[in-house]
């Protein structure tokens, strides 16, 4: 689906063009709370596009496990992000070159995300629902001797 991987790419791009607001306005609250608006919900809208690209890219049964994964290392990255910018904002004593961090990294995952694949959903991978499902209609010795 291209409109998931172009609606990535968007959002990507609104959280990078975002970050430096407060940067290149000064103290305008009203400038500075839509930048922040913006923020919030490209933030937040990333959860549901991996879920969507992903759940196009593989098959459901495998989907899940790739699904929950991705959000473990979100939510990895989030904390992680956090105290990487408390130590870059430590050691320049500067928000600059704390927002230019972050704006690189939204643009590079925009840019990795134009690198995706198109993709279109895979059938599931069969693991014997079919014998399962034959051998429950007959008796217990026939499902005996189908095992065998």
């Amino acid at each position: 689906m291209a409109a998931v991987r172009q609606t990535l790419i968007l959002t990507f791009l609104s959280l990078g063009l975002a970050i430096p607001v407060p940067l290149l306005v000064g103290d305008i609250g009203w400038v500075v709370s839509i930048a922040a608006l913006i923020l919030g919900m490209g933030y937040f809208a990333i959860f549901g596009l991996i879920a969507a690209k992903i759940s196009n890219a593989f098959p459901q049964d495998v989907a899940v496990i790739i699904t929950a994964v991705s959000f473990l290392v979100v939510g990895m990255g989030s904390a992680i992000g956090n105290v990487a910018a408390g130590l870059i904002l430590e050691s320049t004593s500067s928000y600059t070159m704390l927002f230019s961090v972050l704006t690189g990294v939204s643009v590079f995952l925009a840019a990795l995300s134009a690198r995706l694949p198109k993709t279109q959903r895979r059938p599931s991978i069969d693991v014997g629902l079919r014998k399962r499902s034959r051998c429950s209609s007959q008796s217990s010795s026939d499902q005996h001797a189908i095992v065998r």
